[in-house]
């Protein structure tokens, strides 16, 4: 999954590429518009906890270009 940006008549990727891991299941709209926030002064996404066996999220800043 990678984010981009449509600002003055140009896309831009604001977030670099990550995977999903889903194991073939389903993941509706909702799911994924919910990996990527605007909060406070800063864009995050959520991110698949590869040590955690239950799937976990880890929470990660965009870097600022």
């Amino acid at each position: 999954m990678t984010t981009y940006s449509f600002t003055k008549g140009i896309w831009k990727q604001t977030v670099e590429p990550f995977l999903i891991p889903t194991g073939c299941d389903f993941m509706t709209d909702e799911d994924l518009q919910k990996r990527v926030i605007k909060e406070n002064d800063g864009i995050y996404y959520y991110e698949t906890d590869p040590n955690d066996e239950n799937g976990g999220l880890l929470k990660k800043r965009v870097a600022e270009k």
